[in-house]
């Protein structure tokens, strides 16, 4: 099954559930329900309580993994990782705060909540996904030689040590990275990936 939300419906409908029935069992409106179902979404901040209710793990709905494919993930998606404020990050302190990762990690994943105002907040260019102020979005430690060309990353700034979530463009032997939001501009200055993009929830 190709999306989240064909493996949805489907759950749903093994389960003998409709869509009104689950957004019931959520405590949400039917229309949400009705919006992951359609293709357009790739998780949902329910994942957990879907996959319980629908008896079904959030591995498969997130990723569509197999029992086996699930086993080789370090850690269950049902683990906490630290998410980090801009500050925390920038200035190295601790994380405050742990939350669930929906998504299969490892044991040194992060989280980070994007922060920022409605006119700043990152959007991908191609896929036209927005990430407003509050999401958290979850990583794995990495350098630039694990990603590739397009990839969301968390990069660390060489001059400034401010870090930024971009989307990561190598063109021949040039890195750039590149601002999620149209409004700004990339930009080739200094930097270090420190983190690859797995997932996020939208607030």
């Amino acid at each position: 099954m190709s999306d989240f939300g064909t493996r949805l419906k489907s759950a749903i409908k093994n389960a003998g559930m409709t869509q009104n029935s689950l957004a019931d069992a959520l405590g949400i409106k039917q229309q949400s329900v009705q919006y992951l179902c359609s293709g357009k979404a790739r998780t949902s901040k329910h994942i957990l309580d879907i996959g319980r209710i629908l008896n079904v793990s959030p591995e498969w709905l997130i990723n569509g993994q197999t029992a086996a494919e699930e086993k080789k993930a370090t850690y269950a998606a049902t683990a906490p990782v630290k998410v980090y404020t801009a500050q925390e990050l920038d200035s190295g302190d601790s994380a405050k705060a742990e939350f669930i990762c929906p998504f299969p990690h490892s044991a040194e994943a992060i989280g980070f909540v994007v922060g920022g105002s409605p006119t700043t907040n990152p959007m991908h260019p191609r896929s036209g996904r927005a990430y407003p102020t509050g999401s958290i979005v979850f990583a794995e430690p990495a350098t630039i030689s694990d990603c590739k060309s397009g990839d969301l990353v968390l990069a660390k700034m060489k001059n400034s040590g401010a870090h930024i979530f971009r989307e990561l463009i190598k063109e021949h032997d040039q890195h750039m990275l590149n601002a999620l939001n149209p409004m700004f501009e990339g930009t080739k200055e200094p930097f270090e990936v420190v983190g690859k993009v797995i997932g996020a929830i939208l607030p």
